[in-house]
């Protein structure tokens, strides 16, 4: 068994954290190639390279290849309108728990330094992530981040790391420093719930993005001084826009493709692509997180030979519905 934990995005972090791109190297991060690891049935973000980042994925892949238990941690706001960025994570998701994972969602319900308008077990429900996870009848949806006994391992974060010791290693700032100590110390004391019942650790895989990485580093360091397992982390490609831009974003309405809006409707209605490589194409480019390179390549022979968009939307139809 595997146990997912899918947490809320952490608005309160992305400021104290200084972690990026050109910086995850400094955390031990590294860029990640598919050519290094195998993993079986293929999964698409393997084939098709969709991983940016990544630190310690191989304690992941071997307890896959071994068929060992392993818990998995995805960030996720649930009050949100999904685009199609959210698709690729539930896909994600998917291959991870058809490997054997039992999925657990926590959620910060009465954190308020976390969120002040929390959700409940029925919005979780109700969002069209978790309507495209397949394995329902393994999902258990924790309401509390901060539960009785997760609270023994905050309480013994908050002993070990000094205010002025985050504030310096992380480069917190602001008047409101403390609510993000301890927004930060909930956090990462959440990657321990998975083996809070168990006899012993299991390995645990965060897939997040470079704000995460604070807590990646955190928790890694209060292991190693616990002697509990390392957590590993993934920081998934970020699906680009259909207008061209690096990526779908809430707050750019024309770059995204909607999950919980007709696909048939939405791809009709965008533009054509004049453009004389398929590489050149923002339609082309979304497409690679979600066919196979195997069809991907066909595709790209049929663009050129014939130019005409709408094979790709029929294909890229086919595979989202």
């Amino acid at each position: 068994m595997c146990y997912f934990i899918i947490v809320t995005d952490w608005k309160s972090l992305k400021s104290s954290s200084r972690c990026n791109l050109m910086e995850l190297s400094e955390f031990g991060f590294s860029p990640f190639s598919g050519e290094k690891y195998f993993l079986p049935n293929s999964p698409l973000f393997l084939e098709n390279n969709l991983i940016g980042y990544e630190k310690n994925f191989g304690d992941i892949v071997e307890a896959i290849l071994m068929q060992r238990p392993f818990n998995v941690i995805v960030g996720l706001r649930p009050d949100i309108k999904m685009h199609l960025g959210y698709r690729f994570l539930a896909d994600m998701v998917n291959y991870f728990s058809e490997e054997g994972g039992e999925i657990y969602l926590v959620n910060p319900k009465n954190e308020k330094l976390l969120q002040e308008n929390p959700i409940g077990i029925e919005e979780v429900k109700d969002t069209v992530f978790y309507n495209n996870l397949r394995k329902k009848d393994t999902i258990k949806i924790v309401e509390d981040m901060v539960t009785k006994k997760s609270e023994e391992i905050l309480l013994d974060m908050a002993s070990i790391y000094s205010a002025d010791q985050l504030i310096k290693r992380f480069g917190i700032l602001g008047s409101d420093s403390v609510n993000k100590i301890w927004s930060l110390l909930i956090a990462t004391s959440s990657y321990f719930i998975p083996n809070l019942n168990k006899e012993a650790d299991l390995p645990t895989l965060v897939i997040g993005n470079p704000s995460h990485a604070t807590l990646v580093v955190l928790a890694n360091d209060y292991a190693h001084k616990r002697e509990r397992k390392r957590i590993s982390a993934i920081f998934p490609k970020m699906v680009p826009g259909i207008d061209g831009s690096a990526k779908m974003s809430i707050s750019r309405p024309s770059s995204n493709i909607w999950m919980d809006e007709p696909f048939e409707k939405q791809l009709q209605e965008m533009a054509l692509y004049d453009v004389n490589n398929p590489e050149d194409c923002p339609l082309y480019s979304v497409m690679k997180f979600f066919i196979p390179k195997k069809e991907l390549s066909a595709l790209e022979n049929l663009c050129v030979s014939d130019r005409n968009c709408e094979n790709c939307k029929i294909k890229f139809l086919n595979y989202l519905v």
